[in-house]
């Protein structure tokens, strides 16, 4: 029976909100840092906030904004519990119960006062700011009431005033052209179809915030059915957000499994789903297609990791593994992406697509850096992994276990094997770029997917 009235009263105020409007609460608390100069009854105070946080509720009403009642939210943050106890939050803006209420009621702006007793007199500091996408003051707002000179009163005047405010009312006009803009903003980015990024940091802490992790999967805000838990993300997933421009500081400053310290971006991988793969696909910037060097090698349009900025600390055979299996068609058409040789580095270097081959991690040479990867064209499979495999074929391994023995090769013998080889040659190769043009590899390229 509450979750019905709970949602009926969500279906009533989302109908009541105009959608060209910014949508914002109100919020008073006690003011912190401030040196008593009088020492007063708590009970008191918390009842005078109260008053004041009313009156501004009433009285503070700026043009193309709809305010949120103070039922709404409580109603919400119930709702989004999810069986945890938020009881221990008694500020509404403890930072994860703020990200769940402004999520969940698309709260675009918030009214928030601090208030401090000094004697018979409440000095107060509004704040105005933008929550959603990223927070950004607007406006800012002092005054100071005498109990004996009508605190009602006194505030309900500050209150009008300050909804008149030149900025916020300038902030108001915007209403039209950006909240659906900025909604669109705070959602989650899906990246190569296998992994879930939040919107935006959600703070800088000493160690992992294991509860407040727990308490953002319970309320399940931003939760896609198919993807996983939010969690801490790896030291190269930080990387491949960084190449995402997902994150503007450094990687070191970041929370990973390996560093229990820093900022946190929550990630949550996704396994393949019709949807996550038309959403990829959608994503990919069609401006950025991938270069074929020398008709064999397919390269990815762009570097994985940014130099100084979020680079690899190991080869990410893992984060390869999961962009080749994460869409039906494959990733700009390949489903073989692969990390290069040496070799193949040094040829990406010298014919420009990279800048300095130094700085390029490669399955056989560097083992951390940035990443650029390659695919190989149907028919062209790469001899690289039975190399490493240690693979070195029949007569290499003939020579390897008898070195004594030679090949007895006459010279009517190479003639008569050259004009062979010669025609197997070119026979195959004619038939490599029929299967080619024909049809997509299973596992590898499609000549198809682009034009080559």
């Amino acid at each position: 029976m509450k979750k019905l009235a709970a949602f009926i009263l969500l279906f009533l105020v989302f109908h009541s909100l105009r959608a060209s409007d910014f949508v914002y609460r109100v919020h008073f608390v006690e003011a912190k840092g401030l040196e008593r100069l009088v020492d007063r009854d708590e009970k008191i105070l918390k009842n005078q906030i109260k008053i004041i946080e009313k009156i501004f509720q009433d009285n503070f009403n700026p043009t193309g904004f709809k305010q949120i009642n103070s039922r709404m939210l409580e109603t919400v943050r119930d709702a989004s519990s999810g069986g945890v106890d938020f009881s221990d939050d008694d500020d509404i803006e403890t930072p994860v119960v703020n990200k769940i209420i402004i999520n969940k009621l698309n709260i675009t702006h918030s009214l928030r006062g601090e208030i401090n007793n000094m004697g018979d007199a409440f000095y107060v500091k509004v704040v105005f700011n933008a929550v959603s996408p990223s927070l950004r003051r607007i406006a800012v707002g002092n005054f100071d009431c005498a109990v004996s000179d009508s605190l009602a009163k006194c505030t309900r005047e500050f209150a009008r005033k300050f909804a008149q405010n030149p900025a916020i009312i300038e902030e108001g006009k915007r209403a039209n052209t950006v909240v659906q803009q900025d909604e669109e903003k705070e959602k989650p980015r899906l990246i190569y179809g296998f992994l879930n990024v939040f919107p935006s940091d959600i703070g800088r802490y000493k160690e992992i915030p294991s509860e407040i992790i727990k308490k953002i999967n319970a309320s399940d805000v931003f939760k896609d059915q198919d993807c996983e838990e939010w969690r801490v993300p790896t030291e190269n997933e930080i990387a491949l957000l960084a190449s995402e421009s997902l994150i503007l500081k450094k990687s070191e400053k970041y929370m990973t499994d390996k560093t229990s310290s820093g900022h946190l971006r929550p990630v949550a991988g996704c396994k393949k789903s019709q949807k996550g793969t038309a959403s990829q696909n959608n994503n990919l910037p069609q401006s950025a297609e991938p270069e074929v060097v020398y008709g064999f090698l397919k390269v990815f349009p762009k570097d994985l990791g940014v130099k100084d900025l979020g680079e690899f600390t190991n080869r990410p055979t893992d984060i390869v593994a999961k962009i080749n299996s994460s869409s039906d068609t494959g990733i700009y058409g390949c489903k073989n992406w692969r990390i290069p040789t040496e070799n193949e580095v040094a040829l990406l270097a010298a014919i420009g697509i990279i800048l300095k081959a130094d700085d390029y991690l490669s399955i056989d040479g560097k083992d951390h850096g940035l990443l650029r990867l390659v695919a190989d064209m149907p028919g062209y499979e790469s001899e690289s992994e039975n190399q490493k495999n240690g693979d070195q074929g029949p007569e290499k391994e003939t020579a390897k276990t008898h070195p004594d023995k030679k090949t007895d090769n006459t010279a009517e013998q190479r003639e008569t094997a050259e004009p062979e080889s010669d025609l197997k040659l070119e026979q195959a190769s004619r038939s490599k770029q029929e299967e080619a043009a024909s049809k997509p590899a299973v596992k590898g390229c499609s000549v198809d997917i682009f034009d080559l």
